[in-house]
């Protein structure tokens, strides 16, 4: 049994009565129907350490993102610093437990919440296929641990992401090991747990299509599903110093979404926008508001679930330290902007110390 702050105990065991007469664990299209529209909560647990990109993350959060209307949280994590880099590949238990009680907090309010591997390069920068080998037994045996710990914790209200954004020296078949060899190691505890798979290219939803059959999904588990991440236009939406530009197209969007929901449909595989964004280099008055505006307008379409990605820096839509919103991205998504406070965006420097971001078109 996951161990809490006692102000956590009684919403937990409330929930887990709810979950006690559940029948079944969701499937996957019935888990992204419930997401909804999402957040991130980016350069947190992701980060080298906590607080070395953004303050560490507080339990208020979770209340402001629920007060504003997400139905869903991604929280990222990086797990590298804090696992022994030979065998037993142990996870250090303070940051297990603070991994824990993040994602507490999360699905004490009912959000429903994933928890990944993230930032976790040494796996797919290994150098050849012998390094591959053995990091890829580092990688399950982190996964044995998280499993491990969060068994107990309720299927609709919990997924974990198997590996967040594929690329360096990441192939086809070192992918589809990975998914094949971290799969069992989850199912061994967590037997109904969604989780979801992404491809190569940091996840872009063209490497899919691109790739129709790259990508194995098991043909006898049906709680997989897909996850992809767009920033396109990337001239727009991104942080390439000398190129942005402050012109979009709905057809850049409509491209990869209609071809998306298309390879989703003939396999009957869910899908997941994981991370989408516009840099606070645009403004609210520069179309990102409008974009923000298109691309949940599809995805909903689509049937897709959506995690907006918030950083505390360039990609802010929270101010985690004032607690209130850029209320005009909260509208465009569809959210609750009347129940809150909020600023608008405006140019901004860039945050020392902060990542660029990792996707690339």
């Amino acid at each position: 049994m996951a161990v809490y702050p006692r102000r956590h105990r009684n919403a937990l065991l409330l929930l887990n009565a709810i979950v006690a007469a559940a029948a079944t664990s969701p499937s996957p299209a019935e888990f992204v129907k419930s997401m909804g529209i999402g957040i991130n909560l980016g350069n947190v647990l992701d980060a080298p350490y906590e607080a070395s990109w953004a303050k560490p993350a507080k339990e208020r959060y979770f209340d402001d993102y629920h007060s504003a209307g997400f139905k869903s949280v991604r929280v990222p994590v990086r797990w590298d610093h804090h696992t022994l880099t030979a065998s037993p590949w142990t996870v250090n238990s303070t940051f297990l437990d603070r991994v824990e009680e993040v994602v507490g907090w999360s699905i004490s309010r009912g959000l429903r919440t994933i928890v990944n591997t993230h930032h976790d390069d040494w796996l797919d920068g290994a150098a050849d296929d012998d390094a591959f080998t053995v990091q890829l037994q580092r990688l399950t045996a982190i996964w044995a641990q998280i499993a491990e710990r969060f068994k107990s914790h309720p299927d609709h209200l919990l997924a974990f992401e198997v590996y967040n954004e594929p690329h360096f020296n990441m192939t086809v078949d070192w992918l589809n090991r990975m998914n094949t060899a971290v799969l069992p190691v989850i199912r061994a505890t967590n037997p109904r747990r969604n989780v979801l798979f992404g491809g190569l290219k940091f996840m872009n939803p063209n490497w899919i299509t691109s790739n129709p059959d790259a990508m194995a999904f098991p043909a006898d588990d049906d709680h997989v599903f897909l996850e992809v991440h767009s920033y396109d236009p990337y001239s727009f939406c991104g942080m390439t110093a000398g190129s942005i530009t402050h012109t979009w197209s709905k057809s850049t969007i409509d491209g990869w979404a209609d071809k998306v929901a298309a390879w989703a449909s003939q396999r009957n595989i869910s899908v997941l926008l994981g991370e989408f964004g516009v840099n606070n280099t645009q403004t609210n008055t520069t179309g990102r508001v409008a974009w923000y505006t298109y691309v949940r307008e599809t995805v909903e379409a689509k049937g897709f679930a959506a995690t907006v990605w918030d950083d505390s820096g360039q990609f802010a839509i929270y101010d985690r330290d004032a607690g209130t919103w850029d209320t005009d991205v909260l509208r465009a998504l569809g959210l609750n902007s009347s129940a809150v406070g909020g600023f608008s965006a405006a140019p901004l420097p860039p945050s020392k110390g902060l990542p660029q971001l990792e996707w690339q078109p």
